[in-house]
């Protein structure tokens, strides 16, 4: 089943930014990829973080 991302979207991809070390940059980064990730790939790093 596909995760319900529209509330979650930010939080999934600043979680995994900063699992692999992300800090300087975080928000800047967290908010480019927000507008540009796909579903898929948003699925994956929720499962990895």
């Amino acid at each position: 089943m596909a995760l319900q991302i529209s509330d979650h979207r930010h939080q999934i991809i600043e979680s995994f930014l900063k699992l692999i070390g992300v800090s300087d940059s975080l928000l800047i980064e967290t908010e480019l990829m927000e507008h540009t990730i796909s579903v898929d790939t948003l699925n994956r790093l929720h499962a990895l973080t």
